[in-house]
């Protein structure tokens, strides 16, 4: 095996470990190595991790860091051979990588590489380590559990055997593949179960699937009749359909003729109405027409209104452009005001500003001065202006300005060149007073620090005398131990090697050989016994076989009898007729069978006198639905002209009288139509009236005017008027009355006109009227038909009702009779033949036993028992003999050992107490030593601390004169820092005021007020000039709009005139209309024969329809029974009814035979498990005993065992270790020593080794003699020698 990278191995390794036959031995340091050697030969065999390692294995794999490295790359390279001496390698690979935080573990593919068997070529195939892992232990011959938890054991874990009793459990069930078995157990239990259950359903499916067969073969004979009766009715009812067809021809025809005289009437009377209509409006277009008709023709008229129209045009178009100029003046008027308000706004902004800027420079100037007095600065023209300050608009002079600024900036270029030449005076002083500070610092500090070093010293030499004062004292008595060692080492080698003599003059090996040959001899003797008591017994089993048949066939004629005692049973022998005395099984489910297929015909003649009267049930609910969809196509007519009533009746837009209302709210929409009908009539006849008198009434108002002014006299009161004022005044009343009275004729015109549009929409809903009425007639008589055969179906409903009843009760009756034939039926024939078959057996086993004889075999079998139990006793005698020899030998072999290990363990105390004295003489002289170095360190202390205190003395007085120094500094620097803020905040404030005093005189004012002024005058001329304008032109419109209104007074007349000769003209078109259709209706018939032809036609085709619907209503029975038959048979329950049976057939029987099969199957898996588990629990334990008795010496513990405890009914066990003294068991977990725990759990482990690991003769173990004493580890190695 070659290891890289894992623990301790370095990533470059190369050094291969080759295992010996039979022993490898792997001695080393703690760390160097040797658990590693076992956790790569798990690793590699089974992709098992170290226990507890944490990281996923990443601490298992050399960290990158310790190798100096980015990335570690591991490796474990093992070759090995397989069970049939095959060699193979197995090479896994696993890699470190070192992110920024965190550190990566991979596990790269494995590899394993096997030799062809036919060219021996080498063959290397990676695999994923899944895969591998159940590949290895495969080649190795032994499972993945054997190799975890017996050859290859981790240190930790290698005393597993007594942990925990859910540990103990899961690792002997991993060795013993307890789990997967007792599944399969499991699994054939549940599917034995299964496929018991599948056979009951079968057979209930099988019965199901039969009488869907009978059903479907009844459904396909109900097909076949519904078909060809369907086929003889769909004929008759063509042949009424074409009779009703031809019919319907005729009266569609005599329809079409009787619509065509009623349109005539109806624009007849609607044409009347019109031609009524136009000559009243003709005659009051007429009347309206002052001078009446004009002489001019119509195109003379219309050339005429056309010039004036186009006169009106060009008209408009001039005073279009005057009322655009009109606007533009206006607009421009309104501009120039605009703009003179701007004006003026502006120049009293600028007005102001003046002012600001007096005051300004006034506040400028006094600033000035008093900060000149103040400061002690010469003004030049100061005191000129002093001299008139009362005069308003004196200012200062600019060279004063000028002087006062310079003066400023002087003083403060003085007073920074001071302060500067006062801070380099400062820092040169600071600078000097610190470097004599610092000085005196470096010597204080040089004279502490070695003190504090001297101390530390003198410390650590005071410690380490102390220790060594320690090491003396403690060694004192050394000198004395190890001559007293001496003395023991040679005691101890004297009784050696009498105990070496003593054990040659015994020969204990001699005496175990000669024990060994006798238990063998007893035991073939006792292999041949067994053998013939065997054979002896087989042939008596006969017997026993004869008595198991016997019983079987007694259960199952209980059984059988049980069955017959069923309600189901009981059910089966009534319907076949309650036979005595009771047939066989068979023969009884014959005879039900027969009695069933009669039920069965029972049944179907019921179920065809049900479809029979289901039939007629159906034609009368088809009578009954075409009387009912007559009456509903009435309804719904009736609705339908009632709606188009009540929607005429409400388009009337004016108000309806309270009856017309009452009527419609009370749903009696003839009432109300007829009198909304009378009402319109009314108001229409008032309107007329109306206009009449407003024409009379004109035509009275002209004659009161022509005679009024003729004779200037009133024509009403036959008096004459006082004076021209009586007349005008009369003159205009009278003319204000007439130009009143067009407009209102006009407004009953336009009423009339929309009283005749809602009368004439009122009567052409005379028809729907009429219809109504001849609807409502016809209605009682279909209610009557309609009642009358809901009468006859709903009886023949209750008829079809107790039928099905019936039939349903029969129905239930028959399922439950099938059912008692398919559950108790079968049942009851397959007891029957299972009895008779049980029968023959036992015959057969009876009739075998009697030919052989009990009483010789008997007798013989008690002699060879005799013999075998003296063998036995002879054989218990020889191994206690044995066990004697061996333990003697072990007690010789113990204390030989134990006093060798006395022996060693004095020359290593005595080697320690001879090194242990040279090291107390070398203390003495070191502790001498160390007192010479404690004095010289003491006087260099003291000298230390007496340079401190003047060095400190000396600092101090430094630091106090430096902080005197720093605070005259500051107190000088700040005056003079003052005097500069007070010059410079003087400079600052006299900027602010003259740049607002400059400010002014750069925007120019002055000269924009001016400019504002002119301005100003200009637009108040401007804005005059415009208004007069607007004047003139307003007057100009006002004339154009007098000539406009006059020439449309004249185009109202023309219009008029036009259209009444319009009007005219229409009236004589309706009166040549009229006659037109007067002479088609005389042209079309007589309405009276048309109408009793078409009485006759309709009645005759309502005869035929009645006999269709009745052939309808049969067909559409007979068609709902066929749909019925096809919608059952259709249903997937019948789809392939033939094939499903025998499908369902084969099913059941393969599946009963399976259900054997698995039965049997279980059993004999069972009896494996036990035999299997049993064996090798014996043999364990055999090597178990004979170890632990060759290994253990002691008297607490005869031997240790491993019991296995049933767990239930099923086959898991419980496992525990005990431990047997003088035949008590006892738990061996919590009542041993730990080397008694070690060795139990080492020979539990070769036990296991030796049992299960035939094909694998490999064994790690790691430090095995831990807490174990020299004479069991001999021992133990011993007894592995054996194996």
């Amino acid at each position: 095996m070659l290891v890289k990278g894992i623990r301790s191995f370095s990533p470059d390794n190369n050094n291969v470990i080759e295992f010996y036959k039979p022993l490898t031995l792997i001695v080393g340091s703690n760390g160097a190595g040797k658990t590693t050697v076992i956790e790569c030969l798990r690793q590699a065999c089974t992709g098992e991790m170290p226990p507890n390692i944490g990281g996923n294995g990443r601490n298992w794999v050399m960290d990158p860091k310790v190798a100096g490295e980015s990335e570690v790359k591991a490796q474990i390279k093992l070759r090995l051979r397989t069970s049939t001496q095959m060699p193979f390698v197995v090479v896994r690979s696993f890699q470190n990588v070192q992110k920024k935080a965190t550190l990566q573990f991979k596990t790269l593919d494995a590899t394993l590489q096997t030799y062809n068997k036919d060219t021996h070529a080498k063959e290397a195939v990676t695999y994923r380590c899944a895969d591998i892992n159940a590949m290895v232990p495969s080649l190795m011959g032994v499972s993945k559990a054997v190799l975890d938890n017996v050859i290859f054991v981790h240190q930790e874990e290698s005393n597993w055997p007594l942990a925990d009793g859910a540990t103990i459990k899961k690792k002997f069930d991993e060795i013993f593949a307890a789990t997967k078995y007792t599944k399969a157990l499991e699994t054939l239990r549940k599917l034995r179960l299964e496929k018991t259950q599948e056979v009951k359903e079968m057979r209930l499916k099988l019965d199901t699937l039969k009488s869907h067969k009978d059903m479907a073969a009844s459904f396909s004979a109900d097909i076949a009749a519904g078909s060809a009766k369907a086929e003889r009715l769909h004929a008759d009812i063509q042949q009424l359909q074409a009779a009703i067809d031809g019919h319907a021809v005729e009266v569609a025809a005599m329809d079409a003729k009787l619509d065509q005289i009623a349109d005539v009437v109806d624009e007849l009377s609607r044409l009347r109405a019109q031609l009524e209509v136009l000559s009243a409006a003709a005659s009051e277009k007429l009347s309206r027409l002052d001078g009446g008709d004009f002489e001019e023709s119509d195109a003379e008229l219309d050339a005429f209104l056309q010039e004036l129209k186009q006169t009106d045009a060009e008209g408009a178009s001039r005073r279009e452009s005057r009322v655009n100029e009109l606007r533009v003046k206006q607009m421009d008027a309104a501009s120039y005001e605009d703009r003179l308000q701007q004006a003026q706004q502006q120049l009293s902004r600028l007005q102001a500003a003046a002012e600001a800027h007096s005051s300004n420079v006034a506040d400028r100037d006094a600033f000035l001065t008093a900060t000149a007095a103040k400061l002690g600065i010469r003004l030049p023209g100061a005191a000129a202006a002093a001299a008139a300050g009362s005069e308003a608009g004196v200012v200062l002079p600019l060279a004063a300005l000028d002087a006062f600024l310079g003066e400023l900036r002087r003083r403060q270029a003085a007073l920074q060149g001071e302060v500067v030449a006062m801070r380099e005076a400062h820092r040169a002083q600071e600078a000097d007073v610190a470097g004599r500070i610092d000085a005196a610092n470096a010597e204080l500090a040089r004279a502490q620090q070695q003190g504090a070093l001297k101390t530390a010293d003198l410390r650590q030499l005071q410690a380490r005398r102390d220790n060594l004062q320690q090491q003396v004292v403690a060694m004192s008595a050394v000198p004395y131990q190890a001559e007293e060692l001496k003395l023991q080492e040679e005691d101890l080698c004297r009784r050696l090697e009498a105990r070496k003599g003593e054990e040659a003059r015994q020969d204990f090996e001699a005496q175990l050989a000669q024990q060994k040959a006798a238990l063998e001899r007893l035991a073939a003797d006792m292999t041949a016994l067994r053998g013939e008591r065997d054979r002896f017994i087989m042939a008596g089993d006969a017997a026993g076989r004869a008595r198991l048949a016997s019983n079987a066939l007694q259960a199952a004629r209980d059984r059988l009898e049980g069955l017959l005692q069923g309600s189901a049973a009981r059910q089966l022998i009534e319907l076949a007729g309650n036979p005595q005395p009771l047939p066989h099984g068979a023969e009884l489910k014959r005879l039900a069978d027969a009695a069933l297929r009669a039920r069965e015909a029972e049944v179907k003649r019921k179920s065809t006198q049900l479809r029979d009267m289901e039939a007629e049930l159906a034609r009368r609910s088809g009578e009954l639905a075409s009387k009912r969809r007559q009456r509903v196509a009435a309804e719904a007519r009736c609705q339908e002209l009632r709606h188009e009533l009540r929607r005429a009746v409400g388009s009337i837009s004016m108000a309806l009288d309270q009856p017309v209302l009452d009527a419609l709210h009370g749903d009696d929409v003839e009432t109300a139509y007829e009198l909304a009908v009378q009402q319109l009539e009314r108001v229409r006849n008032a309107a007329f009236r109306r206009m009449e008198k407003s024409s009379a009434f004109n035509n009275l108002l002209g004659m009161v005017l022509e005679d009024g002014q003729r004779e200037c006299r009133c024509l009403v009161c036959n008096r004459a008027f006082a004076n021209d004022e009586e007349l005008a005044e009369m003159v205009s009343y009278v003319e204000e009355q007439r130009q009143e009275l067009p407009a209102r004729r006009t407004m009953y015109e336009q009423e009339i006109a929309e009283l005749d549009r809602q009368l004439n929409g009122l009567n052409a809903h005379l028809a729907d009227l009429a219809g109504l009425r001849e609807l409502q007639g016809s209605m009682e008589a279909t209610k009557a038909a309609e009642q009358q055969a809901q009468a006859q179906h709903d009886s023949q409903a209750e008829q079809v009702e107790s039928l099905h009843e019936e039939a349903n009760l029969l129905d239930v009756e028959l399922t439950s009779l099938r059912r008692a034939v398919t559950d108790a039926g079968w049942s009851i024939a397959k007891q029957a033949a299972e009895v008779d078959d049980l029968k023959q057996q036992a015959d057969a086993a009876a009739e075998r036993a009697a030919q052989a004889s009990g009483a010789q075999q008997l007798r013989q079998v008690e002699e060879l028992d005799a013999e075998l139990a003296e063998l036995e006793r002879q054989q218990r005698a020889a191994d206690a003999a044995r066990e004697d020899l061996n333990r003697r030998q072990g007690r010789i072999k113990d204390e030989r050992m134990r006093l060798s290990e006395q022996l060693a363990a004095a020359r290593e105390e005595l080697r320690k107490a001879e090194q242990a004295n040279r090291a107390r003489l070398e203390t003495q002289s070191q502790l001498k030593a160390a007192d010479e170095q404690m004095g010289v360190l003491r006087s260099d202390i003291e000298a230390a601390k007496a340079r401190v205190g003047p060095a400190q003395q000396a600092r101090d007085g430094l630091l106090a004169q430096r902080d005197a120094m720093r605070a005259t500094q500051l107190a000088a620097e700040g005056a003079k820092q003052a005097e500069l803020k007070e010059l410079s905040a003087a400079e600052e404030a006299y900027a602010a005021k003259q740049r607002l005093v400059e400010g002014y005189g750069a925007e120019q004012k002055e000269a924009q007020m001016a400019q504002l002024t002119q301005q100003l005058a200009e637009l108040k001329d401007k804005r005059d000039a415009c208004n007069r304008e607007i004047v003139s032109l307003q007057q100009e419109l006002d004339q154009s709009a007098a000539k406009v209104a006059e020439n449309q007074n004249l185009v109202k007349t023309i219009e008029a005139v036009i259209d009444y000769r319009a009007t005219k003209r229409q009236a004589e078109q309706l009166q040549q209309q009229i006659g037109t259709l007067t002479q088609q209706i005389g042209q079309v018939g007589d309405r009276n024969e048309l109408q009793a032809g078409r009485a006759a036609a309709e009645e005759a085709a309502k005869e035929a329809q009645r006999q269709r619907d009745t052939k309808q209503g049969s067909l559409g029975v007979v068609l709902e029974q066929v749909k019925a038959s096809k919608r059952s048979l259709a249903d997937p329950k019948y789809a392939q009814i033939h094939a499903r049976y025998r499908k369902q057939l084969i099913e059941l029987k393969t599946t009963e035979m399976a259900a054997a099969d698995l039965d049997k199957y279980h059993k004999a898996l069972e009896r494996a498990l036990l035999a299997f588990h049993t064996g090798k629990m014996a043999d364990i334990n055999k090597i178990v005993k004979e170890m632990w008795q060759k290994t253990y010496r002691g008297q607490d513990i005869d031997y240790i065992q491993i019991k296995a405890d049933a767990e239930g009914t099923a086959r898991s066990y419980n496992y525990r270790v005990v431990m047997v003294n003088g035949g008590v068991e006892l738990d061996m977990r919590g009542r041993c020593s730990a080397g008694q725990k070690v060795l139990a759990c080492l020979i539990i482990r070769l036990a296991l080794a030796e049992t299960f690991c035939h094909n694998c003769g490999i064994l790690a173990l790691d430090e095995p003699t831990t807490n174990l004493d020299a004479g069991k580890g001999w021992r133990c190695g011993a007894c592995m020698l054996g194996y």
